[in-house]
């Protein structure tokens, strides 16, 4: 170690003081004081080495010491090492602002420091976070709903009115449907097709209806709804449906009947009855729309059920929409099955068509030999809940007294209890229930009405009995009872269904087979509905002629309108011995029905062919926009059976057809002896 000399000691005299300056942690020491001994030696120890140290010394302690310890000490530690270490800067923030994290943020609306530092904001699934005057808080997505802690989507409503297939009367219908919870309107969208690849009209509404504001166009228009929320709408659709616009707006706004179109493309199907085929065990075929007519070979074959002598298909109804889907719905009545307590299929349609299997299966109430099933028929919705309701006749339950059930749909489907039963008021005999029916809407309020015939009452002069709809449910008391005006053994009932609107004046309207009148010649009688209800006395009255034009009645229907002037026509069977059967169709108008027919049929396949028993509305099943007929000739083609098709047109009905289906099934099967297209219509 190389010993300090006397400049040596006089440097670090000099940088003793910087020491003092640069105490760890704040603490101070005292400067040295030079001694006696020091100042003698450090005049000896220069005189000596002033030379040699001098350069040495003062070239290198110099630059190095001082300039190493000066920069040092007094460079880093006297600024910063001032009391207790109170971490890295804080920055001056503004008025409004907070320091957090080293960053100046409004505590007010700040998603990561919101009320406090570090308190972040979240949000649910499809929301938004916010902070508001330093509260967290969310906002949803646009077609997304607050619900407490979550965020929901805006669900659709529930369409309700008018049901899917309907006619309404007025070409800017009355439109409601069920609003989803939290929502207060609905956007709703007319349409020319299924699809909505071309919309008529567009409507944003507050509440749970509407009307149009222009004039639809005569023909098949679908509708949807999207919901809504303020001005936010979802983005999810209601099931789509469909109704049938007139040619001319009626003075009461409402609707009834249906189509059977289970694949819901607009144009309608057939389903045909084989009830004898194998043994009565039955069969009922279905046959698509190709657009110009019926297709030559069935999409869907339903097979019976419950083996022999169950005699499956012969009732067979277009049941409407059952359970709001938007698609059409079949009953098939068995109703021998189980030694004749009968039961009732129901088959849903879908957007491939009708399936195979049975959706719902209802059982005869009323023991052996009642006979459920005899007849059945979607008669509309007859509470107003926007499902289709279904009843079925059992006419000879009780000693042949006869009930008839009324089934209710639901989101779930058919109800498998009846809402409302009823026994014949006429005791044993009348064989209540040996036609039902739906009567339409013929008191304009808003809610389907039902009949129910008791053909065989009062000694076969015949019965039939109106219940009204209403909100809750269909009355068990009849509103209105028609009794047959020509005494005993006239049948009156034999026959019984909705006539549609023959007068055009909104009223659904009523039209009853009498086949046995005047020794066989028959008489077809109509009634009027009104804002009072429907008429107990005939408007109108056809009678046939025996032998020529006989058991006119046996079979009756209102077909729609046939050449779209905007009333409903009306067909009746007659049978001839020679023509094997005839059908002819009456005119409706403004002073109501026609009573010359305007359109005579002769059977195509001669004598014994029993063309026209039976005989219904088709619906439209060309897409023309106009009403066509079918008929059948179930005797035809030694008993095999044949359908015709007859296509509607702007100057009436067309006596030829235009789509003939022959028989699959083997002679005597019975095919064609029952027939389900549209009803009411």
């Amino acid at each position: 170690m190389t010993r300090p000399t006397q400049l040596h000691r006089l440097l670090l005299g000099a940088i003793a003081p910087l020491a003092w300056l640069s105490g760890c942690d704040g603490a101070s020491a005292p400067a040295q004081v030079p001694t006696a001994d020091a100042t003698a030696d450090a005049t000896a120890d220069a005189t000596a080495d002033a030379t040699a140290d001098a350069t040495a010394d003062v070239g290198f302690d110099v630059a190095v010491d001082v300039a190493a310890d000066v920069r040092s000490d007094v460079g880093v530690d006297v600024p910063v090492d001032r009391g207790v270490d109170t971490g890295p800067d804080v920055p001056a923030c503004g008025a409004g602002l907070a320091s957090c994290g080293g960053a100046c943020v409004d505590l007010g609306s700040s998603l990561a420091h919101c009320g406090s530092c570090d308190r972040g904001c979240s949000a649910p699934l499809h929301g938004v976070a916010a902070c508001a005057a330093g509260a967290c808080d969310f906002t949803c997505e646009p077609t997304y709903l607050r619900s407490g802690a979550a965020c929901v989507r805006i669900e659709p409503p529930r369409l309700v009115a008018p049901l899917t297939s309907a006619l309404v009367t007025s070409r800017r219908p009355r439109l409601r449907w069920s609003l989803s919870a939290g929502t207060d309107g609905a956007v709703v969208e007319l349409c020319a097709d299924r699809a909505c690849a071309t919309v008529l009209g567009s409507y944003e509404v507050t509440g749970a209806s509407t009307n149009p504001t222009v004039d639809l166009p005569p023909g098949v228009v679908f509708w949807r709804a999207r919901g809504r929320v303020g001005s936010a709408a979802g983005t999810i659709h209601s099931p789509v449906w469909s109704f049938l616009v007139g040619a001319r707006s009626a003075p009461v706004d409402t609707s009834w009947g249906t189509a059977f179109d289970p694949d819901g493309d607009g144009r309608s199907d057939l389903a045909v009855g084989v009830p004898s085929r194998e043994m009565s065990t039955g069969r009922v075929l279905i046959y698509p729309s190709t657009g110009a007519g019926y297709a030559a070979t069935p999409s869907v074959t339903l097979d019976g059920r419950d083996g022999v002598n169950a005699v499956y298909g012969h009732a067979v109804a277009s049941a409407g929409d059952v359970n709001g889907d938007g698609y059409v719905d079949l009953a098939v009545g068995a109703y021998r099955a189980s030694s004749g307590i009968g039961r009732v299929y129901l088959y849903a349609g879908s957007m491939s068509g009708l399936g195979a299997t049975p959706v719902t299966t209802l059982s005869g109430r009323d023991g052996a030999d009642g006979d459920f099933g005899v007849a059945v028929a979607g008669v509309g919705d007859v509470n107003g809940d926007g499902y289709g309701d279904v009843v079925s006749g059992a006419s000879t339950a009780s000693r042949l007294t006869g009930r008839a059930h009324a089934y209710l749909g639901s989101a779930t489907g058919l109800s498998t209890t009846p809402a409302t039963s009823w026994t014949g008021p006429d005791g044993a005999g009348g064989l209540f229930g040996n036609a039902v029916a739906g009567a339409g809407d013929v008191n304009g309020d808003g809610y389907a009405d039902v009949l129910v015939a008791a053909a065989s009452a009062l000694t076969a002069t015949g019965r039939v009995y109106l219940y009204l709809g209403s909100a809750t449910g269909l009355s068990t008391a009849a509103a209105t009872v028609l009794t047959g005006p020509d005494g005993t053994l006239s049948n009156f009932g034999v026959s019984v269904g909705s006539a549609g609107d023959v007068n055009g004046d909104g009223y659904a309207d009523v039209v009853v087979g009498a086949d046995r009148v005047g020794s066989f010649a028959g008489r077809v009688y109509l009634y009027l509905g009104g804002a009072s209800g429907l008429s107990t006395t005939a408007s109108a009255t056809l009678t046939g002629v025996t032998g020529t034009d006989g058991n006119l009645g046996a079979a009756v229907a209102g077909v729609g309108d046939l050449n779209r002037d905007g009333y409903a026509e009306l067909a009746a069977y007659s049978y001839s011995a020679s023509l094997g059967g005839r059908v002819r169709v009456y005119a409706g108008s403004a002073a109501g029905l026609v009573t010359t027919s305007s359109t005579l049929i002769a059977g195509p396949d001669g004598a014994m062919s029993v063309f026209g028993a039976p005989l219904c509305g088709a619906g439209d099943v060309n897409g023309d926009g106009i009403a066509d007929m079918v008929a059948t000739a179930s005797q035809a083609a030694s008993r095999a059976g044949r359908v015709y098709l007859f296509p509607g047109s702007s100057s009436g009905v067309m006596a030829t057809p235009s789509s003939t289906i022959t028989s699959p099934e083997a002679a005597g099967s019975g095919f064609g002896s029952v027939l389900a297209g549209a009803s009411g219509r």
